[in-house]
């Protein structure tokens, strides 16, 4: 998935913020899930619980930087999703993450009327 951060995304040092790295690991996640990437997810992963989250910052990104985010589900435990975010600009990796989520989906059941 591609992003293009925006000057929201800066702290007062004009780097993206480690929690706009998230979101993008987030969203990315939730592209992955919807198009059937990751197995036993089915609904939109944001709907399982977070229950551990790890990122490392590698390099730096700016404002109107384009990020580009892999994932991958982790070969011996499918609750573990990985990330490798890399900024176009710099030709280097930014960040990489892990996010550990809950086998449960939260997505409360619909009740229909008839």
């Amino acid at each position: 998935m591609e992003v293009k951060t925006r000057y929201s995304d800066t702290d007062f040092n004009d780097h993206v913020n480690h929690t706009e790295y998230i979101k993008f690991c987030l969203e990315s996640a939730t592209e992955a899930t919807l198009s059937g990437y990751y197995s036993h997810f089915t609904s939109d992963i944001l709907w399982y619980p977070v229950l551990e989250s790890d990122i490392i910052h590698l390099g730096e990104s700016r404002a109107c930087d384009i990020l580009t985010v892999y994932t991958w589900q982790d070969e011996t435990n499918f609750q573990i999703i990985h990330f490798s975010i890399h900024n176009h600009s710099t030709s280097k990796c930014a960040a990489v993450a892990t996010i550990k989520f809950g086998t449960e989906s939260l997505k409360p059941q619909t009740k229909s009327n008839l």
